[in-house]
């Protein structure tokens, strides 16, 4: 494979126009056509995604008609899963047109005023103009997002306010996570963003999904066994975590502050404290005072030398990148334990580079991997990644005896 090649094709990118699986832009997520391969390669069923995000892998096995279960830590991308996921009648679409149509009406004519609520959000007008806040406060207020309507049609209308939401703010996906820019001088006219919004989210919730089983779990993804519901399966596709220090919770903030999955800022540190590679907020403060339980962790999960050489630049990062490689082994030790009898894994990761040492991410899942007792384990170059030039993707496949 050329070394040199980004191929955006193999990124979110490729998710941002395809149904569904657009409706919300998470940089770290992986592609669907990616996933789609994979599952083509090996449609056996039932498949797991232990890391579901955006349920990405889960629905993409609907769509191939093989029944999938998704796992995530963070309520937020539970709720996001599900909702991609439901099948949405002629009714709940309807209503949700003209509820949402009604309010944006309404925040337009009251844009000017106060809104009666708006989220405790640090710097928000770092994200938004006050002419869009405003807008914004008055489109959540007429949606009514908490009151008891039809659940297909609340979730169509939510999802609808977090495409406006992010659409209208101050946002780039130009790096490999979302950062802020600066204000645009245009004048706040959210009109166009409006219709196109609604039209393509309605238009994708009216084309029904393949009669596939589709079930998530909250959950921690390193004791599996207590999660799921005793199911053994067949097939994992999915990528974890990066052992970068981008954090998902940086780009979910918005969203889960505007629609109550977070109340208080420190909450998304303890949120991320629990998720493996986690370092938002609260979260890096941790790290900074974790100890391993075992002394021989170091060489047992990544390799003391190129531990030693990180803690000499960051003794943070050090304790950062030995207790993410801790966790995933936690995590490979579960999932042994939920899997068939010849069951077949792909894990998709990314190498990272701290100061001058390089952390192959790829060679030590295979290696936690092997020590786990699977089988035919082998390491496959995906892309070129576009941040440093050292930087690439991989594949990690692995067969369970």
């Amino acid at each position: 494979m050329n070394k040199t090649g980004m191929q955006p094709e193999l990124t979110f990118k490729a998710n941002v126009g395809a149904g569904r699986h657009g409706w919300l832009r998470l940089t770290p997520a992986h592609s669907t056509r990616l996933v789609s391969q994979l599952i083509k390669d090996d449609p056996r069923g039932p498949l797991l995604e232990p890391f579901a995000g955006t349920g990405t892998t889960v629905l993409a096995a609907s769509e191939h008609s093989v029944a999938a279960h998704g796992v995530d830590i963070n309520p937020f991308l539970i709720w996001l899963c599900e909702t991609k996921s439901l099948d949405y009648g002629h009714e709940a679409i309807g209503e949700a047109e003209q509820r949402f149509r009604y309010a944006a009406a309404r925040a337009a004519e009251n844009a000017k005023c106060d809104p009666p609520w708006l989220p405790r959000m640090n710097n928000i007008e770092k994200w938004w103009s006050p002419e869009a806040v405003s807008w914004l406060g008055w489109l959540h207020d007429g949606l009514g997002l908490s009151e008891d309507v039809h659940m297909g049609t609340q979730r169509l209308l939510a999802v609808a306010f977090c495409q406006l939401m992010i659409g209208c703010a101050h946002v780039s996906f130009g790096h490999q996570s979302m950062s802020l820019k600066e204000r645009s001088a245009t004048l706040f006219d959210p009109t166009d963003l409006v219709n196109g919004q609604i039209e393509r989210i309605l238009g994708d919730a009216s084309t029904p999904l393949p009669d596939a089983e589709r079930r998530f779990f909250l959950g921690d993804s390193t004791i599996l066994g207590a999660v799921l519901p005793g199911v053994k399966y067949q097939r994992v596709v999915t990528s974890p975590p990066y052992a970068n220090r981008v954090s998902y919770l940086r780009e979910l903030r918005p969203y889960m502050i505007w629609l109550g999955f977070l109340s208080e800022p420190r909450d998304a540190g303890e949120l991320d404290w629990r998720a493996i590679g986690g370092t938002w907020g609260c979260a890096t403060s941790n790290v900074a005072k974790w100890e391993p339980e075992n002394s021989d962790d170091a060489d047992r999960v990544f390799d003391g030398r190129a531990l030693e050489e990180i803690r000499q630049q960051s003794d943070v990062l050090a304790r950062y990148v030995l207790k993410y490689f801790i966790d995933a082994e936690r995590h490979i030790a579960s999932l042994a334990g939920v899997l068939a009898s010849g069951a077949r894994v792909d894990y998709v990761v990314g190498n990272s580079k701290y100061y001058d040492t390089m952390v192959h991410t790829e060679e030590l899942y295979a290696r936690l991997f092997r020590r786990q007792g699977f089988e035919h384990v082998s390491v496959h170059l995906v892309r070129k990644r576009s941040s440093k030039k050292e930087l690439f993707e991989y594949r990690v496949e692995a067969w369970m005896p």
